[in-house]
């Protein structure tokens, strides 16, 4: 999305930032999404978030753009069995 601005998603950085969230680990953005399974979120959060210590922490955008990610976009399958 170069170029365009999202408003959502710039409400959430901003309002993460004012609660003192800089950084996310998996397991708050796994809750903060919906319980997703591990495999699953592994696989979307390649190429995001920065290892710091022992982990791997991810930016307020970031976990948007994983959130954005993982919204599986509503498929049309004709159904030829009627």
């Amino acid at each position: 999305m170069s170029g365009v601005q999202d408003p959502l998603k710039e409400e959430f950085v901003s309002s993460s930032v004012r609660q003192g969230h800089l950084f996310y680990n998996p397991d708050d953005i796994k809750r903060m999404l919906g319980g997703i399974p591990s495999g699953q979120f592994d696989r979307v959060a390649r190429g995001h978030g920065r290892k710091i210590g022992n982990s791997k922490y991810y930016t307020p955008d970031e976990v948007w753009d994983i959130r954005e990610e993982l919204r599986d976009p509503v498929k049309v399958v004709s159904d030829d069995s009627i």
